[in-house]
């Protein structure tokens, strides 16, 4: 089932120079389902959504251009999503996990790496969260954790100026460690529970 399902993605998903926007819609309900979306050089204002139900399950986007979209829906337990937007900037993500053990990594990045938005919304126990927006020239970049549950994770990075760092924690015994480098940074926290955190920030 999972060979299929891969192949049939990649079919679909195969990169269109002739097109400016490529869209792609996914769901998936099951155990040890493999889920591969490639929208490389797809151009511009890319769109996947991602709807996985289950357990053991992995979920891979990457999509490269400008102005690309993706938006993940994960419930279940022990999944693992990887999310990859590379380019020039304002790319959207939206990242929803259910459940338990859950593991996330998000990516942006790109030579300017302006403009981007990530949001990760993680609720239950044990779960992981990591997240880098970088760049050479990265500006104005927003990136926003909630966490709600108990031992959770999670490592935020930033990289250039006037970025906006948001993190909210609910529940107990939650770690975050949270990096920024560059001019002009906002970073806010709101904690309730045991949670701990590690913050660093430098100017370029």
């Amino acid at each position: 089932m999972r060979l299929l399902i891969a192949l049939a993605f990649a079919l679909v998903l195969m990169p269109a120079p002739a097109l400016a926007q490529v869209t792609a819609s996914v769901s998936s309900d099951g155990e040890g389902q493999q889920i591969i979306v490639d929208q490389g050089d797809a151009g511009l204002d890319s769109r996947v959504s991602v709807d996985q139900i289950g357990f053991a399950n992995v979920t891979q986007v990457t999509q490269q251009g400008d102005g690309n979209l993706a938006d993940i829906g994960v419930n279940g337990a022990d999944n693992q999503i990887t999310a990859v937007q590379s380019g020039d900037g304002e790319h959207t993500l939206l990242l929803d996990t259910q459940g338990d053990g859950n593991t996330a990594s998000v990516d942006q990045s790109g030579a300017l790496g302006a403009g981007n938005d990530a949001s990760i919304i993680q609720t239950g126990n044990g779960n992981t969260a990591v997240l880098t927006q970088s760049a050479l020239a990265g500006a104005i970049n927003l990136a926003t954790l909630n966490q709600s549950g108990d031992n959770n994770n999670a490592l935020l990075s930033q990289s250039g100026s006037g970025n906006d760092l948001a993190l909210s924690q609910t529940g107990n015994d939650n770690s975050a460690d949270l990096s920024q480098a560059g001019n002009g940074l906002v970073l806010s926290i709101e904690q309730t529970g045991g949670a701990s955190i590690a913050v660093s920030q430098s100017n370029f």
